[in-house]
């Protein structure tokens, strides 16, 4: 214990000093008042006043420093209630150090507490201050063993970002789930089991809907073992809305970069069919006098088949570029090929053989037009990856079977032959704009908007590649109803 002594009559015994230093007290003594009001701006547990003599509360009064320091009179057993009014919180007697020893604990208890009291309050200070400077919501989740769950802090930014007040929250956090979209709710309470279950983070995109203006969010936090068997995560849930409104317009320019590199085979495509509508039109209107009746059935059916191939390819392609998928849902992934194949085969005719290997195909969870933008991404890279037009040399191989390392998801292989990728840029690659194609071939845009895309899906993207021998691009997507889900 640090202790400050004003002795002004220089009367303390050294027994008591004695006896005081050698059982670990730090004991420091003065002999006049400013020098006593002086020391105290230090930190001492408690101090000791000579008040024998002199009025107690002329002494106090003449105090600058004191603080929140207990200072106990020392004095006279006839001017013990003098000192006890004057303000003292204790006094003392010359008496064996044992017995002033143990009303300096008695003293310093109530101190010792005050002082812990002010120090929590100064971090939680600092705390609030730090959090209000958060770009999100800073809070502490609990799951006991049960699955209730509590809120023991939350940031005030959540009523600002999200209409909340962080008190009712703390209370209760259904008032916040009560914002969350009713598609995007199970995942959200799916995802939190997961996390608790293995205790890995939890990261979660969802959106809530805050007076009718829907917002996106980010969650993200770290779980440990708590007491008792709960769960505590300590994380913060961002407002990304401009983020993924950035990255729609993104993906829309993705999209339409697309169909401008695939524009020549897409007229080529349509020219096809028009092509024999066309001369079917011509035949009709030439011999319609003397056509029977069978064969001019013959003709205007072969005339609908062809409207009817170019109105797929121009719904197809309308769709591509300008629908916007919102809610992951159960999608055939054969389906998902063929409508990509649609779009890109007029690109990959006559340069490349196509294999494709549905090994194994249970529907998964996805948007279905944004993983029609990631294969189309895909396909286009690998035709461009490749020299020339040799289909017998060029190949392109789309494999589909479950993970073999994990069954709860389905991989999807991208493989062509082409030049590769040097090793020094796999690690760039789905950075945006970047792109080794030449000026006009590529927006750099393709294989960073797939990697956003799965990653949102909660699927994901990897790529293998070596130069002069092809690259593999991996995709892992959710099986719907899997075990883990």
């Amino acid at each position: 214990m640090k202790i400050l002594v004003a002795d002004f009559r220089g009367e303390l015994p050294d027994e008591i000093s004695d006896a005081l230093r050698a059982r670990g007290h730090e004991l420091r003594v003065v002999s006049t008042l400013s020098a006593f009001d002086e020391a105290l701006r230090d930190s001492f547990d408690l101090a000791v006043m000579d008040c024998a003599g002199r009025s107690p509360g002329e002494l106090l009064q003449g105090l600058d420093h004191r603080g929140d320091t207990p200072i106990l009179g020392w004095t006279v057993e006839a001017e013990v209630n003098a000192a006890m009014q004057a303000g003292f919180d204790d006094v003392l007697l010359t008496a064996p150090a044992a017995l002033w020893e143990l009303r300096f604990h008695q003293a310093a208890s109530p101190a010792a507490h005050r002082r812990s009291e002010a120090a929590l309050r100064a971090s939680e200070k600092l705390l609030t201050e730090i959090t209000d400077q958060i770009p999100g919501v800073v809070y502490r989740f609990v799951m006991e063993p049960d699955g209730r769950t509590r809120v023991p802090f939350v940031s005030r930014r959540l009523e600002e970002l999200f209409g909340v007040d962080p008190e009712a929250a703390a209370r209760d956090f259904g008032s916040f789930f009560s914002l969350v979209v009713e598609e995007d709710l199970d995942e959200v309470r799916d995802s939190i089991m997961r996390s608790a279950q293995t205790m890995t983070p939890w990261d979660c995109e969802f959106r809530i809907d805050r007076d009718g203006e829907i917002r996106w969010l980010l969650g993200h936090s770290l779980p440990r073992e708590g007491e008792g068997g709960s769960v505590v995560w300590h994380g913060m849930i961002q407002d990304i809305t401009e983020r993924k409104r950035f990255e729609d317009r993104l993906r829309i320019a993705d999209r339409l970069a697309s169909v401008g590199t695939l524009a020549a085979g897409i007229a080529h495509e349509i020219n096809n069919p028009l092509s024999f509508v066309t001369s079917n039109l011509a035949s009709i209107l030439d011999e319609l006098p003397d056509l029977p009746r069978d064969e001019l059935r013959s003709l205007l059916e072969a005339c609908l088949r062809g409207t009817h191939r170019i109105e797929e390819i121009v719904g197809g392609l309308r769709s591509f570029a300008y629908v916007k998928d919102t809610t992951p849902q159960p999608l055939d992934l054969c389906q998902v090929l063929e409508d990509a194949l649609q779009i890109a085969g007029s690109k990959i005719r006559g340069k490349a053989t196509l294999v494709v290997d549905f090994v194994d195909t249970p529907p998964v969870i996805g948007r279905r037009n944004d993983l029609v933008q990631v294969f189309v991404n895909l396909l286009i890279n690998a035709v461009q990856a490749m020299d020339g037009t040799d289909e017998e040399t060029n190949r392109i191989d789309i494999t589909v079977e479950r993970d073999p390392d994990d069954a709860s998801q389905v991989r999807i292989s991208v493989t062509d032959n082409g030049h590769g990728i040097p090793k020094d840029r796999l690690t760039t690659i789905f950075d945006p704009f970047y792109t080794t194609k030449g000026i006009g071939e590529g927006t750099g845009l393709g294989l960073y908007i797939s990697h956003t895309l799965l990653t949102g899906m909660n699927g994901r993207i990897e790529v293998e590649s070596a130069e002069g021998v092809g690259t593999t691009f991996r995709i892992f997507l959710p099986i719907l109803n899997s075990p883990d889900d």
